[in-house]
This record gives structure tokens, sequence and C-alpha cells, in this order.
């Protein structure tokens, strides 16, 4: 997070020092100025970030179920995920659609709330940092067993992979 704030405030502080001692409304062509580079950042980090965060979620099994050493693990993870790209990203495109469509009902739940609690600031936001937390969280644990799954689908030997399968299946 502090690694964020300092790359923000390198590319971005002339512009926002510049707004700061200008005063008053932005200009168009500073808001501009302001946002390009941050969009840039975006454009180059979150792609590093996706590939870190699949990187961690494949190699924290592989240490602690395979006993491998962890930067060990990490760059296994890494040339899996080389292997496997195409996968990984048809994946991420999953999770951003079911990211899209969780945030509907989400949002709706939110409006209730704000309209129940429409006098009470306090209650509206504790009700929205609560719905959020939920949907977060169901959000978390789907993403982790997704992973995990694909932990096994490359890391885990045949027979260990169908007999864990076969212990956490749930009957309908």
């Amino acid at each position: 997070m502090i690694g964020a704030l300092v790359v923000v405030l390198i590319s971005m502080g002339p512009t926002l020092f510049g707004m700061m001692e200008d005063g008053g409304e932005p200009k168009p062509d500073q808001i501009l100025a302001l946002l390009l580079p941050l969009g840039l950042m975006f454009v180059v980090l979150f792609p590093l970030a996706v590939l870190f965060g699949w990187m961690v979620f494949l190699a924290i099994p592989r240490a602690m179920l395979g006993g491998v050493p962890g930067f060990t693990a990490l760059r296994e993870s890494l040339g899996a995920i080389g292997a496997n790209i195409g996968a990984f990203i048809i994946n991420f495109l999953c999770w951003i659609a079911l990211m899209m469509v969780m945030l509907l009902p989400m949002m709706l739940v939110t409006m209730v709330f704000a309209a129940v609690f429409s006098g009470n600031g306090t209650m509206q936001m504790l009700s929205q940092m609560i719905v959020s937390a939920l949907f977060g969280a169901v959000y978390a644990v789907a993403y982790t067993a997704s992973m995990y799954q694909a932990w096994l689908e490359i890391y885990a030997p045949e027979s260990d992979a169908a007999d864990l399968a076969a212990s956490v299946a749930v009957e309908v």
C-alpha cells in the first residue's frame, strides 16, 4: 500500500502540487494531466497485480501441502501460469464477469438499506459496509476454491486429486 502511494506521488506529484498552488477549481487540462499518468499506471500495474495474485494462490498450497520451499513454489507457480496462460486469462475474464453480475444485487440490497435508513447516515454507511463484506466474502470463497482447483489440476498427482475430489464431492 505504501509502495503504491509512493508511485502515485512520484508520478503525479508535480501535477498535484501545481493544482494546489493555483487554488480554485481545476482546469480540464489539469485534470487530464492528473488522470493520464494514473490510467497508464493502472494499465501497467493491474496485470502485474493479477499475475502476483495467481502466483501466490498457486504457491501457498504448493508450499504447504507439497512441502516445497516458498521461493521455489513461487518460481514453479510462475512457470505453471506461463504454461497455462490461456486458461488463466479465461478464468480472469469469468471472474470479472461474475463480479459485474454480483454488483447488481449488491447495489439493490444497498439501495434498500439506504431507503430504510434514509435519515441516519451512520446506519446507511454501516449497512453498506456489511453488505459489501458479505458479497465480498462470497466472492473471495468462490475465487479461492477456483484457484485451489487450479492448483489441484496443475500440481496434485492424479490419484491424490481424484481422492480429494471424491472426499469433498457433494451429492445432490
